[in-house]
């Protein structure tokens, strides 16, 4: 599911280039998604933990693209590369 979110959030921030509000979204329904996920777990349901999960992980894989690609945009005279290589060594 998460492929499928960033596949999706690549497309939505192509055509209407708001990264910030696009991250904010994300880390929203990430931290609605895990809260369910907490209220979920004692039910023992595994549907309902299973479709939980994969409504958090659309939105959990998607964070790290918009924010590479929003670092990319907020420094735009530098490199992409330095920026992505600077990123991904703090990570």
């Amino acid at each position: 599911m998460g492929v499928f979110g960033s596949m999706i959030a690549g497309v939505l921030l192509q055509k209407f280039k708001r990264y910030k509000l696009m991250l904010i979204f994300c880390s929203a329904m990430t931290t609605l998604g895990m809260w369910i996920g907490c209220l979920t777990i004692p039910t023992e349901d595994k549907w309902l933990i299973t479709a939980n999960f994969w409504f958090a992980g659309l939105f959990i894989v998607p964070i790290i693209p918009i924010s590479m690609n929003f670092a990319d945009e907020l420094c735009f005279p530098l490199e992409a590369t330095a920026i992505q290589g600077i990123l991904l060594s703090f990570a």
